[in-house]
């Protein structure tokens, strides 16, 4: 008997390397695609003018929020100092009343005054 018949075998084996050269480029008001690649480019624009328009318009409301609050802080300032020249002024009379007062009775009815004083000058510094 024989042995063994006759074979071959082979391999082959190659490695491919592909360079693609997509990119958007922009600059100078211009857009540029390349796609060297022959792919699919996807592009997305959008309207600069219209979001430069939307933060103009946020950046107004800001100022405009910042100048109301500034006038707010000013009129209740005014307020304030209103209310503290008119409880001053109030303190200066119910002591004068105090000191011209003669009798008990008299000077118990200025300490009501000055007590009801009191109490409209904590409500209004409350306020």
């Amino acid at each position: 008997m024989g042995g063994g018949g006759g074979g071959s075998s082979s391999s082959n084996s190659a490695t491919t390397t592909n360079n693609t050269d997509a990119r958007v480029v922009a600059g100078d008001g211009a857009i540029a695609l390349s796609n060297n690649g022959g792919g699919t480019v996807h592009v997305q624009t959008i309207d600069a003018g219209a979001v430069n328009s939307a933060f103009t318009f946020a950046n107004q409301i800001a100022a405009g929020a910042a100048k109301s609050v500034e006038e707010s802080l000013r009129v209740n300032a005014d307020i304030a100092a209103g209310a503290s020249k008119t409880v001053n002024q109030a303190f200066g009379e119910v002591a004068a009343a105090w000191a011209d007062a003669k009798s008990g009775e008299n000077k118990v009815l200025v300490g009501v005054g000055m007590a009801v004083v009191a109490v409209v000058a904590l409500s209004a510094v409350k306020k």
